[in-house]
């Protein structure tokens, strides 16, 4: 007999594929596609067990060549496909970066230790005897004097880069700080350097260890991700093709030789591509690739807003809104002051600020132009607590 008192057992893979295999299969029903125009059948006509037909979408129309030209040169202005993103053109400078590879001086079993356990210090991974530790007080010889000197570089580059990073954070409020693992480049026929594009990423922190920030302790998350910004020029400068998710599932260290094959086998046509090994600590920013996603996933919103495709370009878009704006207005009616109970903001605004929350809220197309941490460019806050 069945123990009452007994909880009932968890699901698992096993009983459920058990299951499956027990339940009678389910009748397949030929499909139902409708074209448009055609009305879907009666409800009592419809094959069982299978939901109501939907209409198949007409295919989007071709794009206005100039507004696929324009598309193509804001997301190439907003991903920065220059030199100076190191994402894409990754170099070792003086202060703003810290290489940990094979090559550099740093310690190959501190390397282990932070890529398996997470954490490390920069002690370690440039080990060196201080002057306390010459309990003797002999002069140090020249081994040590150049690893006090290796320990003393990096100690700068360290302080650089969280310096750089805690700015980005208190400014942009944007995670820059990353151990970047493998390299990836290949024939760059533009002027300057070749690529030199990180492949993984991981989020890292600093934190101070000891007085006067003479040693910080390194902790990276378990979680890597592969450089967007590298596989974004990949697919869209290269053609390559590549599931994306099957490439996530290689993105680890432990991985990285058969992300590489795979890599390799992606990139057969890029020319000259190669990957090399690597490990540096930096500061990387990725934060306008979503943006660049929604303007090509947009395409079809860009064309069809008036001001938008006006300034992309489109001849017809241009000259709609000539004629909508063909009698002019009357700028001073956002000048007027608003009666208090009739402005609902949430900040206090000056003259200038509350011109142009009346011009906004007016369904007027307008640009802000100010300095830095101006009242101007305070101004789009107010509004979001007004009604519509």
């Amino acid at each position: 007999m069945p123990d009452q008192n007994r909880p009932p057992r968890k699901p698992t893979k096993a009983r459920a594929k058990r299951a499956a295999r027990a339940a009678p299969p389910a009748r397949e029903q030929p499909p139902i596609t409708l074209r448009l125009g055609d009305d879907p059948p009666p409800a009592d006509q419809q094959p069982s067990g299978q939901p109501p037909p939907v209409a198949e979408s007409a295919p989007e129309p071709a794009l206005n060549p100039s507004v696929e030209a324009a598309i193509k040169a804001w997301s190439d202005q907003l991903i920065d496909t220059g030199g100076r993103n190191r994402l894409i053109y990754y170099r070792d400078l003086r202060s703003a970066t810290l290489d940990l590879g094979e090559e550099s001086d740093a310690d190959p079993d501190a390397i282990d230790d932070l890529l398996s356990q997470g954490r490390t210090t920069l002690s370690a991974l440039f080990p060196h005897a201080t002057e306390e530790d010459d309990e003797e007080g002999d002069p140090p010889d020249e081994d040590e004097l150049l690893a006090r000197q290796q320990f003393a570089d990096a100690l700068r580059r360290t302080k650089g880069i969280r310096r750089k990073a805690r700015e980005h954070d208190e400014e942009q409020g944007i995670q820059t700080l990353y151990l970047a693992f493998g390299f990836a480049t290949w024939t760059h026929s533009g002027p300057g350097s070749a690529p030199n594009a990180p492949i993984l990423l991981s989020p890292a922190e600093l934190d101070q260890r000891g007085r006067l920030d003479a040693d910080f302790g390194l902790i990276i998350s378990d979680e890597w991700e592969l450089n967007p910004t590298l596989l974004h020029i990949l697919r869209t400068e290269f053609g390559a093709q590549f599931d994306e998710q099957e490439l996530d599932e290689l993105a680890q260290p432990l991985e990285f030789d058969a992300l590489t094959a795979q890599l390799e086998r992606i990139c057969a046509e890029v020319p000259g591509f190669r990957i090399r090994d690597g490990i540096a600590l930096s500061t990387f920013s990725y934060a306008k690739l979503p943006m660049v996603r929604d303007l090509q996933q947009a395409g079809a919103a860009v064309a069809n807003h008036p001001l938008v495709g006006a300034l992309a370009g489109d001849e017809a878009a241009k000259d709609n809104l000539r004629s909508l704006y063909a009698t002019g207005g009357d700028d001073g009616e956002f000048r007027r002051p608003v009666p208090p109970a009739e402005e609902f903001l949430i900040l206090d605004s000056d003259g200038t600020q509350s011109e142009v929350i009346n011009s906004a809220r007016a369904g007027n197309h307008l640009v802000v132009v100010g300095p830095p941490r101006s009242a101007a460019r305070a101004a789009p806050a107010p509004p979001s607590a007004a009604p519509p």
